[in-house]
């Protein structure tokens, strides 16, 4: 029972130890009144009057009717002190105890382990605040005074009223503590229902089980949109024999009613699991490898033919189930039917090609010029982002791989090889791949006027002036190849085609067999280096303003054609590293262009970071199509969703919440799938033309930035001896 003269009874708990909750609780500013082993005493300097009692626990303190609102801490050094919150939060919301999310030692970049929108995330689905803060710096001590005041003398109601709303939103469970569990035993009972829709309700006393996910999937008939989430995900955590075993035994139970009579009315269970085993078919025949698995369901078939009623059933879905079986089975992340070593596929391709272009018929060129090799971003972009030198730069796509891929030796970006004669009298075109071979490119049109086509091929490939391959076409038409390119990737996207990048280690995989996810985000990167290397091989100020002009006003392109994808790659290809120090070309652009710099920076803070991208989500959601999202954010949504919580409760049963997020945010960006572009047309000569480029690498870029606007009172100093140096005193 709360004492009478306690103003307001805090809690300051974490799942795991040192996490930094006793410093946080002496960065607080309050005067200690009383201490003792099971509670402290404390009032404001500024307020005599108001007393606090402030308890800190790991886990789930008892007596959770006495407080007044609890900090729960995580470590961002620390991934696993991230493992409780989801459940620790919704012990709190479910009691109704208002709740701050906080992320300590956020100064400690460099140990960082926890991915900065990860405890933001997780919040959002419980309507809960979260903040990253420090004990060490003014500012994040002052950060952590201003949310601590603010919510002491919060009214209470207002600050559950987000926290109600997202109640029903989530569902967790607390585990049963063991002996080597950070979370001690907790007196409160948490067995509240929440559920976020009627699609499917969850217990907070243990999750759902197999069969009542699908008999609520089956039930479901106001939200199509469940089934087919269902079939995106579901063998995370079920193999496909045993869905289809549920579905035979649903479909046959209502086969009879009222003991043995045959019913001979088609109920609405059975017609949505004639839909179910369509649509089922017909996207993921590769689920039904397993000859066992494609026998039960050609016999379930041909057993209800013998049924009048339901014969038409068996006429559509048997010549689907009869069709010789996929090759392979593309989904190796998920639960199979078969045995761990026919699982096993082994990847007959020895290529690690990783490009977004390259150049095919070769077989048509005497003589190739030497590739040159150049790596792909590889850290401008990361030491950018990971500064605070420019507030307004968007995350790069680049960060995705960093989450995802686990080999970047392999990861660098060959220019385009000009095919040639020997003499160089004349140019062979070649069609372009992008993607790493997903997409081909090749001018189909007739050949009337192929002459005037060829003469004019030649001009332009036989030349390599960076400056006149920009200026030659206007920005409009270059953000419309842009788009088009992006639009053919986007398109070959599957649904599950995010889970196999997440999942699936091996993602080498060059021309038809690549992920078409890995694709855009190769592609991505390739647009981010062209941006970047168009403007700093130009030497000249006057060059250099004009292509910096042109790349913005492609952006400016891309945003009317709600192309946020190559939106946002061209946004950091402008603001990586080596581009972002050229004060003078910006400051040139500003003064020739304001109207035109402005559009740039409300472009930026369109698709800045800050809020998790709040901006971007809320223009998204308000878009009209056809248009491309920016898949490295949606991409990170679904790395924290599937990080931030474990497949399986404690009992043992399904998190099924978990995977229909997922599901969920998978559809968010396929809805922008159809309808596509279909008024662009593809120009080879452009397409061309922005492939063969050369894509210096991080070092060159930078080194080539310092030399055409070298730093006050360095340019005296000799390139060979001091480049190094320079180089290094711009990451402190």
């Amino acid at each position: 029972m709360k004492e009478q003269h306690v103003s307001f009874v805090l809690a300051v708990i974490s799942g795991v130890n040192n996490t930094g909750k006793s410093t946080l609780i002496s960065c607080l500013g309050l005067q200690e009144l009383k201490s003792d082993i099971h509670r402290k005493l404390y009032r404001l300097k500024n307020n005599d009057t108001f007393i606090i009692q402030v308890i800190e626990y790991n886990g789930i303190p008892p007596d959770l009717d006495l407080l007044d609102g609890v900090f729960i801490c995580y470590d961002t050094t620390n991934r696993d002190s991230m493992s409780y919150l989801p459940d620790i939060i919704n012990i709190f919301v479910s009691k109704q105890v208002p709740c701050l999310l906080i992320g300590l030692k956020s100064d400690l970049t460099v140990q960082r382990t926890v991915d900065p929108q990860l405890g933001h995330l997780i919040a959002n689905l419980f309507g809960v605040k979260a903040i990253e803060a420090d004990n060490v710096t003014h500012h994040g001590i002052h950060l952590i005074q201003k949310y601590f005041i603010q919510f002491i003398y919060s009214d209470r109601k207002l600050l559950l009223q987000n926290q109600k709303q997202d109640t029903t939103d989530y569902s967790i469970n607390i585990p049963s503590p063991s002996p080597s569990s950070p979370i001690p035993p907790t007196s409160h009972d948490a067995s509240k229902n929440v559920s976020r829709s009627s699609s499917c309700r969850t217990t907070a006393a243990g999750g759902e089980t197999i069969s009542n996910i699908v008999d609520q999937v089956l039930a479901n008939h106001h939200d199509e949109q469940i089934v087919i989430i269902f079939l995106i995900v579901f063998r995370k955590f079920m193999k496909p024999i045993d869905l289809v075993n549920i579905l035979i035994e649903r479909f046959e139970s209502d086969l009879t009613q009222d003991g043995d009579d045959t019913s001979s009315i088609l109920t609405i269970r059975q017609e949505r699991i004639q839909s179910f085993f369509h649509l089922w078919f017909s996207q993921y025949w590769g689920d039904f490898k397993s000859s066992a698995t494609r026998r039960i369901m050609i016999e379930f078939l041909e057993r209800i033919s013998t049924f009048e009623h339901v014969s038409d059933i068996s006429d559509n879905l048997l010549p689907l189930a009869q069709r010789d079986p996929e090759i392979c089975d593309k989904d190796t992340w998920g639960m199979s039917d078969e045995g761990p070593e026919k699982q096993k596929k082994t990847d007959t391709s020895s290529s690690n090609y990783n490009d977004s272009f390259d150049w095919i018929n070769r077989e048509h060129v005497i003589k190739k010029k030497p590739t040159m090799t150049s790596r792909l971003l590889s850290s401008s972009l990361r030491r950018t982002a990971s500064t605070n030198s420019h507030p307004r730069l968007p995350v790069s796509f680049r960060s995705i791989i960093s989450l995802t891929s686990h080999d970047h030796q392999n990861n660098r970006r060959n220019s385009s090889p000009a095919c040639s004669d020997t003499g160089r009298k004349s140019l062979t075109y070649c069609p372009a791949i992008f993607g790493g071979g997903l997409i081909k490119v090749d001018d189909d049109n007739e050949a009337e006027g192929e002459e005037e086509k060829e003469e004019e091929r030649q001009t332009l490939f036989s030349s390599h002036d960076l400056f006149e391959t920009v200026t030659r076409f206007s920005p409009t038409e270059i953000a419309e190849q842009f788009t088009f390119i992006e639009a053919e990737i986007f398109r070959k996207i599957q649904a599950r085609d995010f889970l196999r990048h997440l999942w699936i280690q091996k993602k080498h995989h060059s021309g038809p067999n690549k992920n078409p996810v890995l694709a855009s985000i190769e592609h991505f990167n390739y647009i981010s280096g062209w941006i970047s290397s168009m403007i700093i091989n130009q030497s000249l100020l006057e060059k250099r303003v004009i292509v910096f002009e042109v790349c913005l006003k492609i952006a400016v392109e891309l945003r009317k054609l709600n192309n946020f994808n190559t939106l946002m790659a061209v946004l950091a290809g402008v603001n990586s590293a080596a581009i972002l120090r050229l004060k003078r070309t910006r400051e040139q652009t500003r003064v020739n262009n304001k109207v035109l710099y402005d559009q740039y920076l409300a472009l930026e803070s369109l698709m800045s970071s800050e809020r998790s991208f709040s901006n971007y989500r809320s223009t998204l959601k308000q878009t009209e199509l056809p248009g491309i999202p920016y898949l490295g954010i949606h991409q990170q949504d679904l790395v924290s969703l599937g990080e931030a919580n474990k497949d399986h409760k404690m009992d043992g049963k399904v998190h099924w919440n978990k995977f229909r997020f997922m599901g969920e945010s998978i559809l968010e960006m396929m809805r922008f799938q159809y309808p596509s572009y279909h008024l662009l047309e593809s120009n080879p000569i452009l397409l061309y033309l922005i492939g063969n480029q050369t894509i210096s690498t991080e070092d060159e870029l930078y080194e080539r930035s310092i030399e055409i606007e070298p730093r006050p009172n360095m340019s005296s100093l000799s390139t060979s001896s001091s480049t190094s140096s320079r180089w290094l005193t711009s990451l402190k």
